[in-house]
């Protein structure tokens, strides 16, 4: 089942992973995980796009339940936002960004919601998609907040505590041919790491 959530709400969604939303415009990982991270510029042939939003949201799981959350979204072209909700709408959500920021996908089981969750997951893999292509900036996590990944400025930012985890992360941008980026890339802001 794909949700969207207000501001209240999203900030609920992420207080048990130590997680909180910082000026409106990025997350702070107050927990004790020690976050590794890798940087990677987005492929240059811009219609790999769609699978590589797709391959970043099963390193987050293929069955866990996950977020994607615009950073900026105040900042988008009135036609870049209109594009936005009407993914929304495709699936029922009839509010504008403002008003319900993050989108949250809750894994659901049984051959009647088949379709539907093909459908939802769809619309996230659109939703990165088209941050990395309108150069806006949004996050995607787990539930735990164990995995996660900052997309802004023509870079991924994957972060996990789990060595294998990186290893996979590593495996992507490799198999996309992204090219690697120091870890104080100047186009990036830091992700705020505590």
């Amino acid at each position: 089942m794909l949700k969207c959530l207000t501001d209240t709400e999203f900030k609920n969604w992420l207080a048990p992973a130590g997680v909180s939303v910082h000026n409106e415009t990025s997350l702070h990982f107050w927990s004790d995980i020690k976050y590794q991270s890798i940087r990677a510029a987005f492929p240059s042939e811009a219609s790999s796009h769609t699978f590589l939003a797709s391959k970043l949201l099963g390193w987050l799981g293929e069955s866990a339940e996950v977020a994607l959350w615009f950073s900026h979204w105040d900042f988008y072209l009135e036609e870049q936002l209109a594009i936005v909700e009407a993914l929304r709408r495709n699936v029922g959500e009839n509010r504008p960004v403002g008003q319900a920021p993050a989108h949250v996908l809750i894994p659901q089981q049984g051959a009647s919601t088949r379709d539907r969750v093909v459908r939802e997951r769809a619309m996230l893999v659109g939703l990165a998609f088209l941050a990395m292509n309108l150069n806006r900036g949004c996050y995607l996590l787990n539930r735990d907040a164990s995995k996660w990944i900052l997309i802004q400025g023509g870079q991924l930012c994957f972060c996990s505590a789990r060595a294998e985890a990186m290893l996979e992360a590593a495996a992507i941008a490799a198999s996309f041919k992204c090219e690697l980026k120091p870890a104080a890339a100047p186009q990036l802001r830091e992700p705020q790491l505590s």
